[in-house]
Formats: structure tokens, C-alpha cells, sequence
């Protein structure tokens, strides 16, 4: 039986910051590979206003930018090894936030997972008990899991 499964952790904000962040992000990547394994195309939201984030991001030729009327830049396109590789290593700033508002992955055109508010709210859209597991034993102990659904 597949499930849908929304999660987070908790967050706090660094003073004059606002941008919800954890103590660490040690769950991130094995989250991510996980799931990037199964997905073949990324969809990546960055603020206008994190412009270096927006360059890296733009650096792959494969992305293309979406218009939007509002204040975020969103990039998608083929999931490459070139992305998988940057996004598992380079993917803090200098401050310890994770770098991407959020990233939705996709296969076949069928939405796989979301990692969104900087690596803070998750949604998993067709994951079986295994699959729940796995993610249940990297998380922090004090995510918060809805009920699958």
C-alpha cells in the first residue's frame, strides 16, 4: 500500500534573519539521495534576492528558468549527475542555511518529493512502509510526522 507523507523539523531563526533553519542538516542529505535516485527531472525555487544561489543554480545549462510574477526564480529541467553531485555537496551557505527555498523532483512527469523553507517541511507523494522506515531513521527525533494519508 503507497502513502502520501508530510514531515518537518523544528526550525528557529537567526536574529534580523527570519529564514527558518535547524540546528543541522545531517538528515538533508541522505533524505535527498533517496529520493533523487527515483526522479529524473528537479524544479529548484530560489528568492530574487539570494542572487548567488540564483548564479549557481543558473551555471546548469540544462535548467531552464520559469517565469514568475513573483518575488522567487524558479529553474527546472533533466536531472543530470552534474546537479545530483552539487546539490549533495555544496549545499549549506555561509550562515548554515540550506540554499534552496525549495526543490521538487519529479519522474516521468509524476511528482516524486519536495523539500521546502530551506530543508524544513517535506512532502513525500507515493512512499510505501519501507519507504517510511528509512525515513523515520534519519530524521531528527523530534521531526514531526503527520499521519500518512
Amino acid at each position: 500500500m503507497n502513502y502520501q507523507l508530510y514531515f518537518s523539523v523544528p526550525t528557529f531563526s537567526l536574529e534580523n534573519d527570519g529564514f527558518p533553519m535547524t540546528d543541522n542538516y545531517e538528515y538533508w542529505i541522505p533524505l535527498m539521495e533517496y529520493f533523487l535516485k527515483g526522479s529524473d527531472t528537479i524544479e529548484i525555487h530560489s528568492w530574487y534576492d539570494e542572487k548567488q544561489v540564483i548564479e549557481e543554480i543558473s551555471y546548469f545549462s540544462n535548467l531552464t528558468k520559469i517565469p514568475t510574477e513573483i518575488k522567487l526564480s524558479y529553474y527546472k529541467g533533466n536531472l543530470t549527475p552534474e546537479i545530483v553531485e552539487h546539490i549533495l555537496r555544496n549545499n549549506v551557505t555561509n550562515n548554515g542555511r540550506l540554499k534552496w527555498f525549495s526543490i521538487f523532483l519529479s519522474k516521468d512527469g509524476q511528482s516524486i518529493f519536495n523539500s521546502e523553507h530551506w530543508g524544513t517541511e517535506f512532502f513525500a507523494h507515493t512512499v510505501n512502509k519501507n519507504d517510511i522506515s528509512f525515513i523515520t531513521s534519519i530524521m531528527p527525533k523530534d521531526t514531526n510526522f503527520h499521519k500518512p494519508y
